[in-house]
């Protein structure tokens, strides 16, 4: 049995395991105590599903991963006592390059969020099933993240939250074990009107020279509008984003400048 099948079948287990413990209908209870235990607990709290469309997909380091139109679908959900699980897909737009690529990939992530004195705080267990998918092959990654961030309303409509990312890197064949990504950034959201929010976010990350790459500083700053429609729908557009190295090391490999553009939408339930 492949990686990747060993962790589907334990995810469902997982599942079903979960589902098990739902109460039947004979067996909802009366009382508002018992109702209240169980909502804290595994009721979800927030799911969503949205897509988003770009021109380009870029890692996070800067990285060309596929240089044409990309969909990148994503489900999440977390529940009451703060446990998250996602699963998020990028998929090429040209049907005749899904699978041969790293355009074509798909992430599962199970984790917690939620607040610490003030702090908000989320850790991720991530899975990237990369080039090629439904394989366990060489490309794929184990990565933990962590990340903390604090929110500074500066007035009731603009939020403006500094954070701090870490992301430890595992590939399936062992060439990177435990190198990291640290991440420094800023996340804006300007609530305009019941219709229109603005939002940003702001990074510099350190690459160490994960995967080949330079040892370089990353710089990336994106921004979107987005349209609260109503009934759950924000639709995203326009989506802007610069992403760019301040410095290297070595020189040697081709990030540059680059500018992503797109659109995108979230239907939340």
């Amino acid at each position: 049995m492949t990686r990747f099948s060993t962790i589907v079948m334990a995810l469902l287990a997982i599942g079903t395991s979960l589902l098990s413990t739902l109460p039947t209908r004979a067996e909802q209870p009366t009382d508002v105590t018992s109702k209240m235990a169980w909502t804290d607990g595994f009721a979800p709290q927030v799911w969503s599903i949205s897509t988003a469309f770009r021109s380009q997909y870029v890692f996070s380091n800067g990285a060309l991963a596929y240089d044409k139109f990309v969909a990148q679908p994503n489900l999440f959900v977390k529940l009451q006592n703060g446990f998250t699980m996602d699963v998020w897909s990028s998929i090429p737009v040209d049907t005749s390059d899904i699978g041969d690529n790293f355009g074509t990939e798909l992430d599962f992530t199970v984790g917690w969020s939620g607040e610490v004195y003030g702090f908000n705080l989320n850790l991720n267990a991530n899975y990237y099933d990369m080039y090629r998918v439904f394989r366990a092959d060489e490309s794929d990654m184990w990565v933990p993240t962590f990340e903390t961030s604090y929110d500074f309303a500066l007035t009731p409509e603009i939020t403006v939250s500094p954070y701090f990312k870490l992301e430890v890197n595992f590939t399936t064949n062992g060439a990177t074990v435990g190198e990291t990504f640290e991440r420094l950034g800023t996340r804006v959201s300007w609530k305009m009107n019941d219709l229109v929010t603005l939002a940003g976010d702001t990074y510099a990350l350190y690459d160490p020279g994960i995967l080949g790459g330079d040892v370089a500083w990353i710089g990336s700053a994106e921004a979107s509008v987005l349209w609260d429609v109503g009934g759950g729908v924000i639709v995203e557009f326009p989506y802007v984003r610069v992403i760019s190295p301040f410095d290297s090391t070595k020189g040697t490999d081709d990030r540059g400048t680059k500018i992503i553009y797109g659109a995108g939408m979230t239907l939340n339930f």
